[in-house]
């Protein structure tokens, strides 16, 4: 099923105005790209799987406004995630999802919540992810400078001069710590 073209033109007497219902989002792949990851994800028969509650799922998902939720909008195969770029599969999402999301989706790690009534709700757990990269890079940064400091000349001659110096490098341990 190919995307819906919704460009139109308007002319006037003096000039021709291009409009588009397209969202601001820039759109980086063709038909053919989309088509492409469908027939994969058809092939993997991912949407004949039965939803399984607080399952981790890669898809979308967008909020709903009244209930004040996250809803569960699609999912894909891990094998689609590995086999296409995270733009390609965001478009697909974009496109082929049941629910209208406004913009172009990031790709989430989610674990889906079947709420009483049935909805499919959804737990982001990328977030924490993020936030260990960014601890991560910084006491990545700290090391580094540690290693500048000992490998400079006035630290070399404080230990053969037999002053002490920070005992040792920055680790890992602690981290997370301020998260708790």
């Amino acid at each position: 099923m190919p995307r819906p073209d919704w460009n139109f033109d308007v002319s006037s007497d003096s000039e021709s105005i291009e409009s588009s219902y397209d969202s601001d989002e820039p759109h980086y792949y063709d038909d053919d790209d989309i088509q492409t990851v469908l027939d994969y994800e058809e092939d993997n028969e991912s949407d004949n799987m039965p939803m399984v509650h607080k399952k981790y799922y890669i898809g979308c998902y967008t909020h709903e406004v009244y209930d004040n939720i996250l809803l569960f909008v699609r999912k894909i195969h891990l094998n689609t995630f590995f086999h296409f770029p995270g733009g390609m599969i965001s478009e697909y999402l974009y496109w082929y999802s049941v629910l209208y999301l406004g913009k172009i989706p990031t790709l989430e790690i989610m674990q889906l919540i079947e709420l009483p009534d049935g909805i499919y709700s959804a737990v982001i757990k990328t977030f924490w992810i993020k936030i260990i990269q960014r601890a991560w890079k910084k006491k990545y940064k700290e090391l580094k400078e540690y290693i500048s400091y000992r490998k400079g000349l006035s630290t070399i001659r404080k230990l053969e001069n037999g002053i002490r110096i920070r005992p040792r490098p920055p680790g890992l341990r602690g981290m997370l710590a301020n998260y708790a």
